[in-house]
């Protein structure tokens, strides 16, 4: 008789995800926004953050371009007062509704008529971000 013993195999189960790290628009945005404070290093930033430098540069350039989904941080919205019925003469002729106009980063500018339908505005601001 032989003195080896059964011994049963061990099988390693890891909960954790393989592949590709996906990140959110809003994770990029922080990322990005840090990155672009005064004398952050961009290498260390990455590091700490476990994004290589180059997923780091191109999320920057997307942030500037405006393509970056979230990136604006301010708009410009103008209100203009609806007293025309107020203060206009019977005899003026009447005054058009004002467009709306957005900027999408440095590379988009779409002026949208008053009367347009909105959820196509929607929908086509959507496909440019």
């Amino acid at each position: 008789m032989s003195n080896s013993k059964f011994k049963p195999r061990i099988e390693v189960v890891s909960g954790a995800k393989t592949g590709r790290r996906h990140w959110s628009d809003y994770e990029k945005l922080k990322i990005v926004q840090e990155s672009l404070q005064d004398g952050v290093v961009q290498a260390q930033l990455a590091r700490r953050h476990g994004v290589s430098p180059s997923q780091l540069y191109d999320w920057r350039y997307r942030y500037k371009a405006g393509l970056l989904v979230g990136a604006t941080e301010f708009s410009q919205v103008v209100v203009v007062a609806d007293d025309a019925e107020d203060t206009a003469d019977q005899s003026s002729p009447a005054v058009p509704s004002p467009d709306l106009v957005v900027e999408v980063g440095q590379r988009y500018r779409l002026t949208i008529p008053a009367g347009f339908d909105m959820d196509a505005a929607v929908h086509l601001l959507r496909g440019l971000a």
